[in-house]
């Protein structure tokens, strides 16, 4: 049995953002001054019918995740 407390998505939005890079970064053979991050908003309700949103972002990094012999500008 749930809780009163108990939550469930009803509701999400996804953003795809550009973001310069304050200084390069490096990761192995590359160097990068740009990325592009994913954040999402997400509605949740809970079992009264109460509902709230809260925000996630993470960078989508090709080099960290999908590591590869292609520079990053074809992957990306």
């Amino acid at each position: 049995m749930g809780k009163t407390t108990d939550a469930r998505p009803v509701g999400a939005s996804l953003y795809f953002l550009p973001v310069e890079t304050r200084v390069p970064l490096k990761f192995g053979m590359e160097t990068l001054t740009s990325v592009t991050c994913a954040r999402v908003a997400l509605r949740v309700e809970d079992r009264c019918g109460k509902t709230a949103v809260g925000w996630g972002e993470t960078p989508l990094s090709v080099q960290w995740v999908w590591p590869g012999t292609l520079p990053y500008e074809p992957r990306h």
